[in-house]
């Protein structure tokens, strides 16, 4: 039977890298692409983004099979972070007003916490270590790329929709769930992390979930009520 990476723990020094290193891209792409580039150059870097983030899916999939073989109870794309980075390639593609606020507040309160504190025990080698880092800090960067260079803001009522349309895809997830016995969107069993903000046994977790996602989505809106206002006082 194939072992599992050993010795990866949070916060050390590869996993600081990481998250160091993603945070300047998260900085100076969206900076760069505002300041200093025009139309056809971001369409450059928005093109970079994309090919790379269907060819980490990729080869992420490919790495798996290294391993053992796909099965629908494991692979297929159906947790929140898998279906925020099919809407950040099709959101760089075409924005869409509707599809960038869910990605927004999936993207950013699910790939925040995922980056911070990953399962630690459910790598196959330092190649999945590096993917599931990168699969994250791509939806972040696409949310801050479209709010920075495109100007791309969540409107009022944006976290109630966003909310409503979580709980309308639980349902189908939770019926492949049932079906495949998998554990997407993790219906079935509590996620294998070391987060704070998951606690509790099923399904009261799932209520938790709920509950903290709410207040995640609250504050991640703040920014968006300074941004909007501070655009109302310029055009004053």
């Amino acid at each position: 039977m194939h072992q599992k990476l050993q010795g990866l723990q949070l916060f050390d020094t590869l996993h600081v890298t990481y998250l160091l290193t993603w945070l300047v891209l998260w900085i100076l792409i969206p900076f760069i692409g505002k300041k200093y580039l025009n139309k056809d150059q971001q369409k450059i870097v928005v093109w970079i983004m994309i090919i790379f983030m269907v060819g980490q899916e990729m080869v992420d999939y490919w790495n798996r099979t290294q391993f053992r073989p796909l099965s629908l109870d494991l692979d297929l794309p159906l947790h929140l972070c898998h279906l925020a980075l099919i809407f950040s390639v099709i959101l760089l593609l075409k924005p869409n007003q509707y599809l960038f606020e869910i990605t927004y507040f999936w993207g950013l309160g699910g790939a925040i916490q995922t980056m911070l504190t990953p399962d630690m025990t459910d790598f196959d080698n330092y190649l999945a270590y590096f993917l599931v880092q990168a699969h994250h800090a791509m939806i972040i960067l696409t949310c801050l790329w479209l709010v920075v260079v495109l100007g791309y803001r969540c409107r009022p009522g944006s976290i109630k929709r966003t909310f409503i349309f979580t709980n309308i895809v639980i349902i189908p997830v939770w019926f492949i769930d049932w079906l495949v016995g998998g554990n997407y969107m993790y219906l079935m069993a509590r996620p294998p992390t070391e987060s704070p903000l998951v606690f509790g046994d099923w399904p009261w977790y799932i209520i938790n979930i709920e509950i903290v996602g709410l207040i995640i989505f609250t504050i991640l809106y703040m920014p968006m009520i300074y941004l909007r206002r501070k655009e109302e006082l310029q055009m004053l």
